[in-house]
C-alpha cells in the first residue's frame, strides 16, 4: 500500500509539472498522497516527490512569488511527506498498520 501511494504520489506530481494554471494545486494534491505513503512507510517516493514538486514550484509557478499565501501553502505542503516520515518512523501515527494488543500479564492466556 505505501509503495502504491508513493508511485501515484510521484505521477500526479510529473502531471502536475505539465498542466497549466492548475499545475500548483495538482502539486499540493501530489504532495498529499505522498503524505498518505509516508504515513504507510514509504520513504523513498515520498523525498522523489518533494524534489519532484519543490522543483515545480521553484521554476514552472511565477504566481508563487506573486501571492505570498501560495508560498504558506507550497511549504506547508513539501513539509507534509517529511513530517509523515518521522511520525511513522517513531511510531505516532501509522497507516495499514494494526496494533496487537500484548499478552496478559499471568501468562495463562486470561
Amino acid at each position: 500500500m505505501a509503495k502504491g501511494f508513493g508511485i501515484c504520489a510521484v505521477i500526479v506530481a510529473v502531471i502536475g509539472a505539465f498542466v497549466p494554471f492548475a499545475g500548483f494545486w495538482v502539486g499540493v494534491a501530489a504532495l498529499i498522497v505522498a503524505t498518505a505513503g509516508a504515513l504507510a512507510g514509504d520513504k523513498v517516493f515520498a523525498i522523489v516527490t518533494v524534489c519532484i514538486s519543490l522543483a515545480v514550484f521553484v521554476i514552472l509557478t511565477p504566481s508563487l512569488f506573486v501571492l505570498p499565501v501560495l508560498l504558506v501553502v507550497a511549504f506547508v505542503a513539501l513539509c507534509l511527506p517529511v513530517v509523515g516520515i518521522i511520525l511513522h518512523a517513531t511510531g505516532k501515527l501509522m497507516i495499514g498498520k494494526t496494533v496487537s494488543e500484548p499478552p496478559a500479564a499471568g501468562g495463562d492466556g486470561s
